[in-house]
């Protein structure tokens, strides 16, 4: 899961470096923002839903120079669930590795 992950993240770092960052919108067609319009989408966002918000990077090596300092990232918080954690043991099972973003896929065991 963890080499998937930092390769992914090598991918990504070494195709920005190359494809370099969008200046005009290619929404429609690619469905990707330019960096002024990831901005302005997670400006309204956090602005209409608070429980969105503006994160920096935690290390100044992970920030992305074409995002402000403060902007780097959307984090959701506080998010309403039906369940706790202590709740789901033994009810669900860690399925071998994790998604392509790097997230650990977890099965219902009934």
């Amino acid at each position: 899961g963890t080499l998937k992950h930092t390769l992914g993240d090598k991918f990504r770092d070494v195709w920005n470096s190359v494809s370099g960052v969008p200046t005009e919108t290619q929404f429609v067609q690619k469905g990707t923002l330019t960096p002024a319009e990831f901005v302005a989408a997670g400006d309204q966002l956090t602005f209409r839903f608070p429980s969105w918000q503006w994160q920096p990077a935690k290390e100044a090596s992970l920030a992305v120079s074409w995002l402000p300092e403060d902007k780097q990232f959307l984090q959701f918080k506080r998010a309403p669930c039906r369940q706790r954690v202590k709740d789901l043991e033994g009810k669900c099972e860690l399925v071998e590795g994790a998604d392509d973003d790097g997230f650990a896929v977890v099965a219902s065991k009934g």
